[in-house]
């Protein structure tokens, strides 16, 4: 156990802001609380160290206070996150081939992440470091459900003869307009809303604008609109990873940020 020198003054920690729908302010537990003040005083290095060992919802707390401050430290701390969050997930997509499974797994990863590194409080993010477990099995349930309702893998149907839009290798994506990243429910939900298929292309046209890194636009329609998957083992076989030549974990990162940015240019209400 690290214990905290007498001499030093007691460390604050930042409250939640958000509410329940009760009206009664979020807490965190205090086995929680007391993590977190025994971490906050260490150096980087023992920060690192310790990841494995850390609660779920202290390490939402250190991925929230070190994003944008030390990627390093964050990036070892989401990576950690990110191993719990689909182990949890595995037990909700039994059924699923292994395809499936990995995409569901993904979506999943991408939902919870996309909370976690909100630049404003959220009751959904916050609840993240309150109940991390419930949280994950909400959001689980929900993907699961929406899973199971879609008729061609989460790709919202446009009114738009694409069908001689194939996936070419390295050739690039000419006409992004076209596909529809459907990954979480909100932009799905305002293009399906939409009156007519000129107001989809615009709204979409909207929110792939709102992504700021090239990069990360053109993962996010390969992946959303194609169905190209995060990586596959299959020689031959497209892949983000083989594409951009990047791990997992930063391709992941990558869509988390670009659907984080489309929900904020289609004016979507986090919660």
């Amino acid at each position: 156990m690290i214990k905290i020198s007498p001499s030093k003054p007691p460390v604050v920690i930042r409250p939640l802001v958000s509410s329940t729908r009760a009206g009664k302010r979020y807490l965190r537990p205090a086995h929680v609380q007391d993590e977190i003040r025994r971490i906050l005083p260490m150096a980087r290095e023992d920060c690192m160290r310790h990841a494995k060992d850390l609660q779920n919802e202290t390490l939402v707390f250190f991925i929230r206070l070190t994003h944008e401050s030390d990627d390093e430290l964050c990036g070892e701390l989401t990576k950690e996150l990110s191993k719990r969050i689909r182990s949890r997930s595995c037990g909700f997509c039994q059924d699923l081939d292994d395809y499936d499974k990995e995409q569901f797994l993904n979506d999943v990863e991408i939902q919870v992440l996309a909370k976690v590194l909100a630049k404003e409080p959220t009751r959904g993010r916050e609840y993240l470091e309150v109940a991390f477990g419930q949280a994950i099995k909400r959001l689980a349930l929900d993907e699961f459900e929406k899973f199971r309702n879609s008729a061609a893998g989460n790709i919202a149907e446009i009114a738009i003869d694409s069908s001689d839009e194939e996936w070419h290798g390295e050739e690039e994506v000419e006409r992004p307009i076209e596909f529809l990243p459907a990954a979480t429910p909100g932009p799905e939900d305002i293009l399906l809303l939409a009156d007519t298929t000129e107001e989809r292309l615009q709204l979409l046209q909207k929110a792939l604008d709102a992504v700021e890194d090239p990069r990360q636009r053109e993962a996010a329609i390969l992946h959303w609109g194609h169905g190209i998957p995060l990586h596959s083992y299959k020689r031959g076989t497209p892949s983000l990873t083989r594409r951009f030549r990047k791990d997992a974990r930063q391709i992941r990162y990558w869509l988390t940020t670009a659907m984080r940015q489309m929900r904020a240019a289609l004016g979507i209400d986090k919660t």
